[in-house]
C-alpha cells in the first residue's frame, strides 16, 4: 500500500516535532509558542506538500529548473540575481492552481477566515497575514529574517491564494539567493510553507532581541506605532530601549519618529502620517494605548511585559529568541519568534541590533549597513557584499527623498564638475602643477565613485519598486513589459549619438566630403557643418582617451567608424516608443482604486527618473573618470619614456592605475575547440545572426562592422554608440538595466547579458546566433562565408 500523501494544511495544535519540515521554521515556532501558553494569532499552516504539488502538476518545476540554471548563482551580479527572481515571480503569478488543489485549499481557507466562496470585500472574512515559513529558517542553526516575503490585510479566498503563491515564489527572491548555499536551496527538494495567520491590527507593535548582538549583557526593544511591518521594513524610526538582560533594568531609551504608523486598509496596508491632508489623516485614530504627546510609545509596565516575554520565549526555545510582538486592546500578543544566532554582533551603525547573521533587515540596513570597499569587494561573496545588496531595497519614501537629492544636488555638481574638467587646458601647467592636478582628479573620481555606490545604485530600486507592482496589479505576459512604460522621452545617451547621426548624415549626402575623411586628417577638414557637429558630439562624449593620444591615427580609426556608418545606410534611431506605451500606463493607473492613483503617478514618475539615472549616471561618472586618464595621458607624453628631471610626475603616474596591457582575443581558427551554446540572461527582445566582433577595449570599435555581434566584457558608457551598427550585443556582465542593455532596447537590438568568461569563450569573426528572447547564444563550428 502507498504511503498517504502528507497533510495540505494543519492547524498550530496538529504540529508536533514531525511535522517540522512539513511546516517550515515559523510555523513549528507558532506551534511550540501555542502548546507553551504564549498568546499567539489564530493560525493554520499550508504545509511544504502544497508547494511540491503546485510545482509539479503545473510543470512549473522545469521552468524552475532553467530558470536557476543560467549560471551559478556565486557568479550572479546583483542586478542578475533581481532579473532571475523577477522572472521566477512571474512564473508563480501567471501560473494557475489545479483544481482539485485550488479546491482543497480553497475549503480550507474559508472554513478559517469564516467567509463563503467567492466572497470579496468585508463580506470576505477576516484579514489575514500571510507570510513565509522555508525548511530552513528560523533553525537554531540559521536565522535568516527579511529572505521571503509576507503580506498583510489579505482578504477573500482567491486573493488569499495568490499570495500564497508570491509566498511560494520568495523561496527563489534575490535576496534568498544570496543565500543559496547556507540556506541548502535545491530546486528538486526545497520547499516553502506559508503561515496563515489573523492580523492582529495592534496599537503598538515592535520586536525584541533577548540579547543584543551589539552587547551580550544587554536586551533590546524597538516599538512603532500601528503594525509591526513598518519597523521591520525601515519606514518608521521605532522607539528603542537598552535593557539589562538579567532584571529588565532599562539602561536606556531613544525616542522614534512620531505621526507616522502602518495601517491596514480596504486595499491592503498604508503608511499615514498625522500631516496628511484628508478627513481620514487628520489625527491619530484613538487608541486603549493614548498617551502624552512626545511620551514613550511603552509604559514602564508595558516594557517589562516584553523584557519577560521575551526571557520566557528563550526559556522555551532554549537559546536567545528575537521576538515580533503586538499589544492590541492592552494585552500582548507574541506574533513569532526566531533565534539570534549572531551574539558576536553584526549591528548597525547606530548601535542597534541586527536580526540575522548575514544579511541585516532592510531598515535597519538603510541607516549604516557596511558596502563593500571597491571592485574586489563588490565581486566578493562575504556579507559585506551580501548586508550592502539587501541595503539597496528601499522604501517609496526613502527613494523620493533619495531622487530629490540627485536630481536637486549631485547630478548637477557632477555635470558641472565635468565641464570644468574638460575646459582645463592641461598642456598650461607646469609639471608640478599637472603632479597636483592628477592627485586631485583621482580624489575627485574616488569621491564620485563613492557617491555613485551609496546614493546612484541605491536609486535604480526605483525600477525593481515599479516593475514588482507593475508586475504585481498587470500580471503580464513578459515580466519585464515595465520597462516600456518606463522608456524616457530621452537618455544622455540618445542625444549624444543623435549628435553622431547629424555628422553621419552630412557624409551620407556629400561624397566630397567623404573623400575628404577617408584622406585628411579630421581636424584639417575643411567643413563648417561638419566640424560643428563633430565638436558637439567630442563634448558630449567628454573628451574620450581613446580619441586622444595618438593624433591622426587616432583620428583615423574614427574617421573609418564615421564613414561605416555612412555607408551602412541605417539612421541613429531609436526605435520609437512602444505603440501601446500609454495604453500600458493607463491600465497600471486604473488598476488602482480612485483615491490612491495619485500615488501610482508618484510611483510611475519615480520609476521613470530611477530608469533614466540609471544610464545617464554612468555617462557623467564616465566624463570624470576620463578627465583623469586625460591628465594621465599628459604626464605619459611628458614623460616619453624617461622620467629625468621628472620624478615627481613620474611618481604621481605610478600611483593611478592605468590599463597598459593589451588583452588577447580567440581567433576563428579554435572554434571546434569552444563551447558550442552558451546561456545567459535575455535582456532584449530579437533574433539575429552575425560574424561576432570580439571587443575588449575601446579602440576595437573602430574596426566595427555593419550587422556585427558586439561581443565584450561591459559596455562602457562611451561605448554604446555603435550600438545602431550592431545586429545584437551580448555581454559578461548581467542584467536588464546595465547600461550596453538599456541602449540595446533603445534601439531594438536584440541583447542577451551575463554569460561567464564570454571574451575567451567566443573566437573573434566565429558565426554566432544571439537569441535576445530566451538568452542563448549560439557559437556556429563553421567558418564563416
Amino acid at each position: 500500500m502507498a504511503d498517504p500523501l502528507p497533510p495540505l494544511v494543519l492547524s498550530l495544535e496538529r504540529i508536533t516535532p514531525a511535522e517540522r519540515t512539513l511546516v517550515g521554521g515559523k510555523g513549528y515556532a507558532l506551534a511550540r509558542l501555542a502548546a507553551g501558553g504564549f498568546a499567539v494569532p489564530e493560525t493554520l499552516c499550508l504545509t511544504t506538500s502544497a508547494y511540491h504539488r503546485f510545482v509539479r502538476a503545473t510543470g512549473l518545476l522545469g521552468k524552475l529548473v532553467l530558470e536557476l540554471g543560467r549560471k551559478h548563482t556565486e557568479d550572479m551580479r546583483w542586478e542578475e540575481m533581481w532579473d532571475t527572481a523577477l522572472r521566477i515571480r512571474n512564473l508563480f503569478d501567471r501560473t494557475a492552481f489545479p483544481k482539485e488543489l485550488e479546491a482543497a485549499l480553497g475549503e480550507a481557507i474559508e472554513s478559517f477566515t469564516g467567509s463563503p466562496p467567492a466572497a470579496s470585500g468585508p463580506a470576505a472574512g477576516r484579514p489575514l497575514a500571510v507570510r513565509s515559513s522555508a525548511i530552513a529558517e528560523d533553525s537554531a542553526a540559521q536565522s535568516f529574517a527579511g529572505l521571503h516575503e509576507s503580506f498583510l490585510n489579505i482578504r477573500g479566498t482567491s486573493a488569499i491564494l495568490a499570495h500564497v503563491r508570491k509566498v511560494w515564489a520568495s523561496l527563489w527572491s534575490d535576496a534568498a539567493l544570496l543565500y543559496r548555499q547556507e540556506l541548502g536551496l535545491d530546486v528538486e527538494n526545497s520547499a516553502m510553507a506559508v503561515v496563515l495567520q489573523e492580523l492582529v491590527a495592534g496599537d503598538v507593535s515592535g520586536v525584541a532581541f533577548g540579547q543584543s548582538p551589539v552587547e551580550p549583557s544587554e536586551a533590546v526593544i524597538e516599538a512603532v506605532t500601528g503594525l509591526n511591518q513598518a519597523l521591520v521594513d525601515g519606514t518608521v524610526e521605532p522607539d528603542r530601549w537598552i535593557l539589562r538582560r538579567r532584571d529588565g533594568v532599562v539602561v536606556s531609551h531613544r525616542p522614534g519618529e512620531r505621526g507616522a504608523r502602518l495601517v491596514a486598509s480596504f486595499h491592503g496596508v498604508e503608511l499615514r502620517r498625522d500631516s496628511s491632508t484628508g478627513p481620514e489623516h487628520s489625527k491619530p485614530p484613538a487608541t486603549s494605548n493614548s498617551r502624552p504627546e512626545g511620551a514613550p510609545l511603552l509604559s514602564p509596565e508595558q516594557v517589562q511585559a516584553v523584557h519577560d516575554l521575551v526571557l520566557r520565549a528563550e526559556e522555551l526555545f532554549g537559546c536567545p529568541q528575537d521576538v515580533e510582538w503586538t499589544f492590541h486592546g492592552g494585552a500582548l500578543i507574541t506574533l513569532q519568534s526566531r533565534p539570534i544566532t549572531t551574539p558576536h554582533g553584526n549591528g548597525s551603525a547606530d548601535g542597534s541590533a541586527s536580526r540575522v547573521p548575514g544579511p541585516v533587515p532592510a531598515g535597519r540596513a538603510r541607516r549604516g549597513a557596511a558596502k563593500p570597499g571597491g571592485a574586489a569587494g563588490r565581486a566578493s561573496g562575504g556579507d559585506d557584499r551580501r548586508s550592502w545588496y539587501l541595503s539597496l531595497r528601499r522604501s517609496f519614501e526613502n527613494l523620493q527623498s533619495l531622487r530629490t537629492r540627485i536630481e536637486g544636488e549631485l547630478i548637477p555638481e557632477m555635470i558641472s564638475e565635468g565641464q570644468a574638467l574638460v575646459g582645463q587646458d592641461l598642456g598650461a601647467l607646469s609639471d608640478d602643477q599637472l603632479a597636483d592636478e592628477i592627485q586631485r582628479r583621482q580624489a575627485r573620481r574616488a569621491h564620485w565613485e563613492k557617491v555613485y555606490w551609496d546614493e546612484f545604485i541605491p536609486f535604480a530600486h526605483g525600477v525593481r519598486l515599479f516593475g514588482r507592482v507593475y508586475n504585481d496589479r498587470l500580471q503580464p505576459r513578459d515580466p519585464f513589459e515595465f520597462v516600456d512604460v518606463l522608456r524616457p522621452a530621452t537618455l544622455e545617451s540618445l542625444e549624444r549619438n543623435q549628435l553622431l547621426s547629424r555628422v553621419v548624415a552630412l557624409l551620407r549626402r556629400d561624397p566630397q566630403l567623404r573623400r575628404q575623411v577617408a584622406t585628411t586628417p579630421l581636424e584639417r577638414i575643411r567643413h563648417e557643418g561638419f566640424q560643428e557637429h563633430l565638436a558637439a558630439f567630442l563634448e558630449k562624449a567628454g573628451n574620450l582617451p581613446l580619441l586622444e593620444g595618438s593624433g591622426d591615427s587616432a583620428r583615423a580609426s574614427l574617421a573609418g567608424l564615421l564613414l561605416e556608418m555612412a555607408a551602412s545606410h541605417q539612421k541613429l534611431r531609436r526605435r520609437r516608443p512602444a505603440a501601446g506605451q500609454q495604453r500600458m500606463v493607463q491600465a497600471f493607473l486604473n488598476s488602482f482604486p480612485p483615491q490612491e492613483r495619485g500615488h501610482a503617478r508618484e510611483l510611475l514618475e519615480l520609476g521613470r527618473s530611477s530608469y533614466r539615472l540609471r544610464d545617464d549616471d554612468n555617462l557623467y561618472l564616465g566624463r570624470i573618470e576620463q578627465e583623469l586618464w586625460r591628465a594621465l595621458n599628459e604626464g605619459r607624453r611628458r614623460l616619453g619614456g624617461s622620467s629625468a628631471g621628472r620624478e615627481r610626475l613620474a611618481s604621481c603616474l605610478q600611483t593611478v592605475h592605468y590599463p597598459q596591457e593589451r588583452p588577447q582575443r580567440l581567433p576563428a581558427s579554435i572554434l571546434g575547440q569552444q563551447d558550442r551554446q552558451l546561456v545567459g540572461q535575455p535582456a532584449g527582445e530579437g533574433l539575429a545572426t552575425g560574424v561576432a566582433r570580439v571587443v575588449l577595449e575601446a579602440r576595437d570599435l573602430f574596426a566595427f562592422k555593419k550587422g556585427e555581434i558586439l561581443i565584450c566584457d561591459a559596455l562602457d558608457p562611451n561605448m554604446t554608440f555603435v550600438i545602431p551598427l550592431a545586429a545584437a550585443v551580448v555581454e559578461r556582465r548581467g542584467g536588464m538595466l546595465i547600461h550596453g542593455a538599456i541602449i540595446a532596447r533603445e534601439y531594438g537590438v536584440p541583447c542577451v547579458t551575463g554569460i561567464p568568461e564570454l571574451t575567451s569563450r567566443v573566437p573573434d569573426g566565429s558565426r554566432v546566433t544571439v537569441d535576445g528572447y530566451l538568452g542563448i547564444v549560439v557559437v556556429h563550428t563553421e567558418e564563416p562565408g
